[in-house]
């Protein structure tokens, strides 16, 4: 059995973090809020720059290590450490995980 080495790939993309918007009903159908189509095409265009061929197999195992930098807003107290207020982190994943290439 031969085992095969894992491939460490690092990228880093400098955005302010956006939540998966939800689809909307407008008068012409559904539609996806600008900020999310914004951030989608923004990170695929990033990701396009810095890879030209995907660094892995479409049957490589992966694992995702993503980290978010917010900043505090002005009017939270200096105690209060985590951001307690929306979106969850789980809207931020989304974002990442639903882009098609």
């Amino acid at each position: 059995m031969t085992e095969k080495l894992a491939t460490r790939v690092k990228s880093i993309i400098y955005m302010h973090p956006v939540a998966k918007g939800r689809p909307r009903l407008g008068q012409y159908g559904t539609y996806t809020p600008v900020d999310t189509v914004r951030a989608e095409n923004y990170i695929k265009y990033t990701l396009a720059q810095e890879f030209r061929e995907p660094p892995f197999g479409k049957d490589d195992a992966l694992k995702l290590t993503v980290t978010f930098y917010r900043q505090r807003p002005a009017s939270t107290p200096k105690r209060v450490t985590q951001p307690i207020t929306r979106p969850d982190i789980d809207n931020y994943l989304k974002l990442m995980f639903t882009l098609q290439p």
